[in-house]
């Protein structure tokens, strides 16, 4: 996939103020939007360094934001980023507005942490979305209600965190959230469903 520092990718995230963008040279999922991108990257992959090929089209996943998230001014802010990206693309007419500065750079897709609950019971958040986490820093609590035993769990990476689930009782085995880090460590399918 083309460096997503170049004016086809970053503007999107720029404009939308994202907290967390993730990049993957090779993405290996099973959605129908990377279909699209990856095979201009192959070709892109296959032509001689004097013999560059252009970008034929931008596949790009946007989360909007978790269940709990929803008001009519983050709306407002994100319909107003999708058109600013749209028409900066000249996707739409008018005038591109300048872009705001990415307030981190894209982090690679395989650097990622995804946290399971490791007991069940009562979820206590601990990190806000958008935080900047270290090795170490408190992510949740699980309190068992039976007994008020808690487990702690940690990030194991250094990043942002940028997603936990909008649930309050959860059983082992659950995912509870992420850190985008900027160390890859994960392989082979790196989203889902």
């Amino acid at each position: 996939m083309p460096n997503v520092t170049c004016p086809v990718y970053s503007p999107r995230s720029c404009c939308a103020s994202c907290s967390a963008r993730a990049h993957s040279p090779r993405i290996v999922v099973e959605r129908c939007s990377e279909t699209h991108s990856l095979l201009w990257w192959h070709l892109q992959q296959q032509m001689p360094a004097g013999k560059p090929v252009p970008t034929g089209t931008v596949a790009v996943t946007i989360e909007c934001r978790g269940q709990r998230d929803v008001s009519y001014e983050v709306a407002q802010r994100d319909a107003d980023a999708l058109v600013d990206y749209l028409t900066y693309r000249k996707a739409i007419e008018g005038n591109a507005k300048p872009l705001p500065q990415l307030p981190m750079p894209a982090t690679p897709l395989a650097g990622s942490e995804q946290f399971y609950a490791p007991v069940s019971g009562i979820l206590v958040h601990r990190a806000n979305i958008g935080d900047m986490m270290r090795v170490g820093d408190p992510l949740f609590d699980i309190v068992d209600p039976l007994t008020d035993e808690t487990t702690t769990l940690t990030s194991h990476t250094e990043g942002v965190f940028y997603m936990r689930r909008a649930i309050r009782f959860v059983t082992a085995g659950a995912p509870l959230g992420r850190v985008m880090g900027t160390r890859p460590f994960r392989t082979g399918v790196l989203l889902g469903a």
